[in-house]
């Protein structure tokens, strides 16, 4: 990327001498190969880009705010060469931190020097990468005089390493002629991909990859607060796609005043499992059908244990359709693990048939319980009204009972995460009483929280106690819609509100 040929300056003029006689060859700035093989795969960028640079010690001191000046939104710094670390790194990440750079970090790997040695450099320079940090990037341009096996497992024992370390997955720096000729892998396939390729509209990709993060498309640029040649970069996307790409890893630390986190709560639909409402659904009054839906985190920050697939309209409200599956009942599933910028995640749960016929209307939203929900201001959905699922329940005639082991926030006192129901991001719901519901009473007793008949306008009965509530008799229910009994079956028309385009 970076890397000259080092040779003493009285070699250097006999070789440029030598070099003469050929017809005035230049000497090449670096080793990595930039052409490119007849089966090489040309992608272009998708849509818009953002400008970027990359730089090491061979730039010197850089200006960064003449950098952003000029129109630079991210820049990547040199780590080191190997075990040679690079004197002005420090220098170069407090600097594009400071000028409102996305910044990012790279290591030169050497095949031949010790992967986890050279981890162990990344991680102690840029340590657990936060919001606004890009992962650190392999700089793949040598063989250090080994194979192709030897090159690929440490790689592989590198990038675990610093993915622990840091918090990332890293990247993959490479030209498609080097890494088809002397590595010629698809082990990283799934890992980010910058390309380098000059002097071309587009760039050859390398075997495995079939798009890519970012394109280095000139090594001799020229950029204000930068001396010299610069090499010149674009990401492949818009300005908040490329923050949404370095917002992922580990959760940022708690501001000092005990405020939320800095960053942004952000979900997308990207798939569901149940059809759309142009197909319906058809199953049993208390029949209980599996469910998933599938969002993306389009925010800049991390989602964790406390981010939950949660009911709306009105939020906390207690579902008639929660089961043993749900963590609540207004909590149908949360993720395990942490789903960071730019990665999907399935929320799979039940829908369980309630014992009472009727129309029923349900919403869902998404929240990071305890400090905000993603429809708040500020933040970047869905809106509390687009997930939506319009359910009609008919009576099979036969006896059925909700499902008694759903838990009941009110009942055990706090939410699974822990947090107090009084707690006001997300959680102020979990009480006795369901308020904004039709007046329908809570009996906090119950592990499903029986509806009272004398609070609850359009119920034919009262549910009994067995369990919850019993289906002696059909009525209507909230949004009313009369059914007649014997017909055996439920239609559950359950769907999307719609869909937010997003560049």
């Amino acid at each position: 990327m970076d890397r000259l040929l080092r040779a003493s300056s009285s070699h250097l003029l006999v070789l440029l001498a030598s070099l003469s006689v050929f017809g005035g060859c230049a000497l090449p700035s670096r080793q990595e190969p930039v052409g490119h093989s007849s089966s090489a795969v040309t992608v272009c960028a998708s849509g818009s880009v953002v400008q970027g640079v990359d730089v090491s010690d061979y730039q010197g001191s850089v200006t960064w705010s003449d950098v952003k000046s000029a129109g630079i939104d991210f820049a990547i710094a040199r780590i080191s060469d190997g075990s040679d670390l690079d004197t002005e790194f420090s220098a170069n990440w407090s600097g594009m931190a400071s000028a409102g750079l996305v910044r990012g970090a790279y290591q030169y790997f050497e095949p031949g020097q010790d992967p986890t040695t050279q981890a162990d450099i990344v991680v102690s320079a840029v340590g657990k990468l936060g919001a606004g940090d890009l992962p650190v990037t392999a700089d793949m341009e040598t063989t250090g005089g080994e194979s192709s096996a030897t090159i690929v497992a440490n790689l592989k024992t590198w990038a675990a390493a610093v993915q622990a370390g840091t918090g990332k997955a890293p990247m993959i720096y490479t030209a498609e002629g080097y890494w088809d000729s002397d590595v010629d892998s698809s082990a990283f396939s799934s890992d980010p991909l910058w390309v380098a390729n000059w002097g071309v509209s587009c760039p050859d990709l390398a075997t495995g990859w079939s798009s890519w993060e970012v394109w280095q498309y000139s090594d001799s640029g020229s950029v204000s607060g930068i001396s010299g040649d610069v090499d010149l970069d674009e990401f492949n996307g818009t300005l908040s796609q490329l923050q949404t790409f370095a917002g992922g890893g580990t959760s940022p630390p708690p501001p000092s005043d005990g405020g939320a986190p800095s960053g942004v709560y952000g979900a997308q639909y990207v798939s569901q499992s149940w059809p759309l409402a142009s197909t319906v659904m058809m199953m049993n009054t208390c029949q209980t059908v599996a469910a998933s839906i599938t969002l993306k985190n389009i925010g800049t920050l991390p989602w964790d244990s406390h981010t939950r697939l949660a009911t709306t309209q009105p939020r906390d409200r207690v579902s008639d359709f929660a089961d043993s599956t749900w963590i609540t009942t207004d909590r149908p599933a949360e993720v395990s693990g942490t789903v960071a910028p730019g990665d999907t995640h399935e929320f799979k749960f039940d829908f369980h048939a309630p014992p009472t016929a009727g129309s029923y209307q349900e919403y869902f939203g998404v929240v990071e319980d305890g400090v905000a929900w993603f429809s708040d201001p500020g933040q970047d959905g869905p809106p509390d009204d687009d997930i939506e699922a319009n359910i009609q329940v008919v009576a099979s005639g036969a006896t059925c009972t909700a499902d008694p082991d759903v838990p009941d926030a009110a009942a055990i006192g706090m939410d699974a995460g822990g947090k107090p129901p009084a707690d006001d991001g997300g959680t102020a719901g979990h009480d006795a009483t369901a308020p904004a519901d039709g007046g329908f009473t809570i009996d906090a007793g119950s592990p499903r929280g029986a509806l009272d008949s004398s609070t609850a306008p359009g119920l034919d009965a009262a549910p009994q106690d067995n369990g919850g509530c019993a289906c002696t008799s059909a009525g209507t229910r909230r949004i009313g819609m009369p059914w007649t009994l014997g017909l055996g079956l439920a239609v559950v028309a359950v769907r999307r509100r719609r869909r937010r385009a997003r560049a």
